[in-house]
């Protein structure tokens, strides 16, 4: 589940946290990103969004989120990472986010 409030979003499985990212302009961007890996849109401010995804799609997220996306090089690895979990996405045995 990605869950959007004040200080950014948190990517959760269960009650548990896996990764965060800030209310920053690149915090945001990193969020999207991750968003777009899981296969969902980014939610509402105190809104959540579930998904159903493989574990690999879940690893590369969680990877996304701790890109700095203002560097090319963090780019072309988000690239990479983009395509891999797309095409994972819907592939693969899935686990609830």
């Amino acid at each position: 589940m990605l869950r959007r409030h004040n200080s950014g979003v948190t990517l959760l499985h269960g009650r548990r946290a896996l990764t965060k990212t800030h209310a920053s302009g690149v915090g945001l961007a990193q969020a999207e990103f991750m968003a777009e890996a899981l296969g969902v849109g980014i939610p509402p401010l105190g809104g959540e969004v579930h998904a159903k995804v493989a574990t690999g799609v879940l690893y590369r997220a969680i990877a996304v989120s701790s890109l700095d996306v203002r560097r090319p090089e963090a780019r072309m690895v988000l690239a990479q990472l983009l395509r891999t979990a797309a095409m994972q996405r819907g592939a693969f045995n899935t686990i609830e986010v």
